[in-house]
């Protein structure tokens, strides 16, 4: 095939292959989450440094066995989220996720990472069929009652004593269920810079017993404080006599109608769906509206509204848009029930746009 038409085909075969954004049913069976996971060789070397295709290659096999060892695969990954270094590695890496993960929900995120030469790191939940408890860098959510807690943020100055204040927090919330740090499945924060990552690991490493540790995950923010986080945990047995969701506010917290502090699932299937990104040919108040029409219409095919969201990631790069965001949100949720949430200021979202909403939702019985 001559130069020419070969890279026609191949553009439009990309142009084709491009993931519209979906939403997946995992039921109500044990979900796996993974740490951020890198590029790295067994040596604990960056593979192929700076190479986006290489790199995202590179991941898909390992954590594809890192699945298969708790009776997974990437045919039952709930969701990937994906940190990479710039809006064109994303381009790049979408060559092959968009193809190869086409129907699985995937959010997409520009953050600085820790590892120099690593240019994407994934994090992924999993229908896990063995129900174990898991291992290094993962974390096994069981059947039952799931608590998910929106981000906190303690007010004390410099990265290690504002993670560990906020981890105090979290610790605290979480005493208010009769349940413990150890109940966590997954532990998330966004902190900066991403320099100091190490004092917020060690500070977050040293409330769980060695080996005992959940899987973390970082994203860069833009913020005047050091560090929030958020964290999904098992609410132990599911209560089926009670109702799906229950929308909480903590003792000593204030009630906020566009986002709650605690949301627990009493019972029912979780679905998660895709980053849903604006379009910036559009004005930031038209993105919001656009995005809200579709995450409707994407939880509406699996028997859910907007009054059953449970966690929101709200990924934004510009004010205006994170303006128009708050301002938008009274339309939509119900101020008795709207989700959990954490809003970061990143250097950039999916698809090259300034906004990204993550959403999780319940579908009705």
């Amino acid at each position: 095939m001559k130069p020419f038409l070969f890279a026609t085909f191949f553009l439009l075969f990309v142009q084709a292959s491009v993931a519209d954004p979906v939403a997946k049913n995992v039921g109500k069976i044990p979900l796996l989450f993974t740490e951020q996971i890198f590029p790295v060789d067994e040596s604990g070397a960056i593979v192929s440094p700076g190479d986006a295709s290489a790199q995202v290659a590179h991941l898909i096999t390992k954590v594809g066995e890192l699945l298969e060892k708790y009776g997974s695969g990437w045919e039952k990954a709930a969701r990937i989220h994906l940190c990479v270094t710039s809006s064109e590695v994303e381009k790049e890496a979408r060559m092959v996720t968009d193809v190869v993960f086409r129907d699985t929900p995937m959010t997409w995120v520009v953050s600085k990472l820790p590892k120099e030469g690593a240019v994407i790191a994934i994090d992924v939940v999993a229908a896990a069929e063995f129900g174990e408890k898991g291992g290094p860098g993962v974390k096994v959510l069981p059947a039952g009652a799931r608590i998910f807690i929106s981000g906190q943020a303690s007010r004390l100055k410099g990265m290690e004593p504002a993670t560990r204040g906020t981890m105090k927090q979290l610790q605290g919330t979480l005493e208010q269920f009769g349940r413990s740090l150890s109940d966590a499945a997954q532990i998330k924060s966004f902190l900066g810079p991403m320099d100091d990552i190490e004092a917020a690991r060690a500070a977050i490493e040293s409330f769980f017993p060695e080996g005992e540790i959940p899987p973390l995950v970082f994203v860069e923010w833009e913020s005047s404080l050091p560090i929030e986080i958020e964290l999904v945990a098992a609410g132990g047995r599911a209560m089926p006599g009670n109702k799906p969701m229950d929308f909480i506010t903590p003792e000593g917290m204030t009630a906020s109608p566009v986002f709650c502090r605690v949301v627990r699932v009493n019972y029912g299937d979780l679905v998660f769906v895709s980053g849903l990104n604006g379009d910036d040919i559009c004005k930031p108040n038209e993105q919001v509206n656009v995005i809200f029409q579709d995450l409707k219409k994407l939880v509406g095919e699996h028997r859910s509204d907007l009054r059953h969201l449970v966690k929101a990631t709200y990924y934004v790069s510009e004010n205006d848009v994170s303006t128009e965001l708050n301002k938008l949100r009274p339309d939509y949720y119900d101020p008795a029930r709207p989700p959990a949430a954490s809003k970061a200021m990143v250097a950039g979202c999916g698809d090259g746009s300034t906004i990204t909403i993550d959403m999780i939702a319940v579908a009705e019985e």
